[in-house]
């Protein structure tokens, strides 16, 4: 028998219904649940956790090194693409 997950929904998700953003393992949404990130989203059941920010409320990722979004910042000589293809060339090379 599989190991238990459970749905991890944004705060716009009242009911839990859609789609989940991912499936956590007990562990993962216990810490979740102890650092104050998520809820229960019905506490009577404990089958799927609520964040309790917006998605627009989550930083946003590091931006992907695929052509036509860091790569041409980086031709176009951006600081920050700069820096970041450094960075990355910088630990590929140790």
């Amino acid at each position: 028998m599989p190991a238990r997950t459970y749905a991890l929904h944004y705060a716009e998700a009242r009911n839990g219904r859609g789609v989940p953003e991912c499936f956590l393992s007990p562990e993962a949404a216990q810490d979740m649940l102890d650092t104050k990130q998520a809820e229960w989203g019905n506490p009577k059941k404990m089958t799927w956790l609520r964040m309790k920010k917006t998605k627009n409320e989550i930083p946003k990722t590091a931006r992907s090194l695929k052509p036509g979004e860091c790569m041409d910042g980086y031709v176009e000589g951006n600081a920050r693409d700069v820096a970041i293809i450094e960075a990355w060339r910088f630990t590929w090379a140790a």
